[in-house]
């Protein structure tokens, strides 16, 4: 099993600069494994699967082989056009996980940028 514990957005779409969303369970339990995420229309909600998507498969996201080409379009396309304003041109997608199917549990991190 792969559990997310946290989500790190950096001048990806409508997120500006460095944003860090915790997944991690904080309960006695650490059972609980159903994250709701809610908003309003235009909040950011799809843009965090997407995000998750993107970070684990890099051109395979969509689930069709992007190429080189257009995956670096798109990239193009949902770095945060705002943050240029404050010389930020930081652009990546982080994700840690857990992987608990072996003894012991191990964390990875993965982490996406445009190198072009």
């Amino acid at each position: 099993k792969m559990k997310i514990r946290s989500v790190t957005l950096c001048n990806f779409k409508n997120f500006r600069g460095e944003q860090k969303i915790d997944l991690a369970p904080h309960t006695a339990a650490k059972q609980n494994n159903i994250i709701l995420i809610g908003g309003f229309n235009g909040s950011g909600k799809t843009t965090i699967v997407d995000s998750i998507k993107l970070c684990m498969f890099g051109r395979r996201f969509n689930g069709s082989i992007l190429s080189w080409e257009n995956y670096h379009k798109y990239l193009q396309l949902a770095k945060n056009k705002s943050s240029a304003k404050d010389n930020d041109n930081r652009f990546f997608i982080q994700i840690e996980v857990d992987v608990d199917d072996t003894y012991p549990t191990y964390s990875l991190t993965l982490k996406r940028m445009d190198v072009k």
